[in-house]
């Protein structure tokens, strides 16, 4: 038996909910490059939250906005959550390319990485993030959402 190349991921088969599927993923340890795709998603997480912030800020401007300055609240408003949405899609596609970085780089070909991404739901990311970092330990992504110990 070889040595394992990073993290053990577990998903369940989505054509026979009764198999699991296990794979690999790299960690920083042993694929620095891997630290650069955490550093864009911590950016742009920093990024996010500012657009958020700039939209919250608008959304206020216009609850008291008199009515003749409704419009350009509402220009402003519309501005910011376009900025927001835009962040929102970097940081997405961010995220993809970390993950499926992860599993190439732990020896899945670029089509099983990203089939295997398409498995990574996005409130599972941050353990996926930490257990990389950190270098060591399996995520299991085969337990309910509402299991408290997950």
């Amino acid at each position: 038996m070889g040595i394992p190349l990073g993290i053990k991921v577990t998903f369940r088969d989505p054509e026979d909910s009764t198999k699991l599927i296990h794979a690999q993923f790299a960690t920083v340890r042993s694929h620095p490059e891997l630290r650069d795709h955490l550093t864009l998603c911590a950016r742009l997480d920093v990024k996010e939250s500012a657009a958020v912030r700039r939209m919250q800020l608008a959304d206020q401007a216009l609850w008291s906005a008199e009515a003749a300055e409704v419009d350009a609240a509402e220009k402003a408003l519309q501005i910011a959550a376009d900025a927001r949405n835009a962040v929102m899609g970097e940081m997405m596609q961010a995220a993809r390319e970390f993950i499926e970085a992860g599993f190439v780089a732990a020896g899945a070909t670029a089509e099983h990485a990203s089939w295997l991404a398409d498995r990574v739901a996005m409130e599972d990311l941050p353990e996926l993030k930490a257990k990389c970092l950190y270098g060591a330990g399996a995520v299991d992504f085969t337990r309910a959402s509402s299991d408290p110990t997950r």
